[in-house]
């Protein structure tokens, strides 16, 4: 099986609201879009256009300062909230097992956890 190539693209919006995007690299290799969605489709249409087949490509979006800031905090926000989650979720699995270890029913471990009697059910039968 073939090693898919990894390919950067430096992405800006022009003065028209049109983004942008050119394939490092590899020459003439750019394609514009009205929604950044569409962007990364019609780059990889360019590569393939270009003889690149099953090429990932990552994309460099030029923002300004104080978005980029604001969208670096925002990943960051959602990487905690991810990591916080699954923390929750282990620590009510955990509590499930033991209030229904300790002979509670699912549906009284369910009134205290403050979640429905199936999801009790759901966690204390995880493996």
């Amino acid at each position: 099986m073939a090693k898919r190539r990894v390919f950067s693209a430096s992405v800006e919006r022009d003065e028209a609201g049109w983004w942008v995007g050119i394939v490092r690299g590899i020459a003439g290799v750019h394609s514009q879009a009205r929604r950044l969605e569409q962007l990364s489709g019609r780059l990889q249409e360019a590569l393939a256009a270009a003889g690149v087949r099953e090429a990932e490509l990552k994309l460099d979006v030029n923002l300004p300062k104080p978005a980029l800031s604001k969208v670096r905090q925002a990943a960051a926000f959602r990487r905690k909230a991810e990591q916080a989650s699954g923390a929750a979720q282990g620590a009510l699995r955990d509590a499930a097992k033991v209030l229904t270890n300790a002979g509670l029913s699912v549906r009284d471990a369910a009134e205290l956890l403050g979640v429905s009697f199936q999801r009790v059910h759901q966690l204390v039968n995880e493996h």
